[in-house]
């Protein structure tokens, strides 16, 4: 194991959802960037190599499965695990999700704080995707 904070990027464009996300982990000891864009997200996958990503289904700009299909397309970032979080509840857009390669479609107004937490501990002690972090 090691002293390293695990490294959670959120791409949500509503505000109130990004900062309980942003409270709840912070104060779980994890590094936590936010981007309020598809575009911007994008960008930040790239130079920030987060452990885990969660991801809004619609954004501006590149909505969450175009970042996502993005993601999985790059070799340097392929394997990490990404969330979709949406309000949209329908089993098409959850099939869009996974069929594009999300690790897990979550609808926001079904998955409480506690849970939440729980979730982004069980998807990221399910995987060592990050080449760099391992001695």
């Amino acid at each position: 194991m090691t002293d390293q904070l695990k490294k959670i990027l959120i791409v949500e464009d509503d505000d109130l959802i990004t900062q309980m996300y942003q409270a709840s982990l912070a104060s779980s000891h994890f590094q936590v960037q936010m981007e309020k864009d598809g575009e911007s997200g994008w960008k930040t996958v790239q130079s920030f190599m987060p452990d885990l990503v969660i991801l809004d289904f619609m954004m501006p700009k590149l909505n969450g499965v175009e970042v996502l299909q993005k993601i999985r397309a790059d070799e340097r970032l392929k394997s990490i695990p990404v969330i979709v979080m949406s309000s949209l509840s329908a089993e098409a857009d959850k099939k869009r999700a996974l069929d594009a390669g999300a690790t897990a479609y979550w609808v926001k107004n079904e998955v409480n704080m506690v849970e939440f937490e729980q979730k982004i501990n069980e998807v990221l002690s399910q995987n060592t995707h990050n080449p760099l972090t391992q001695s």
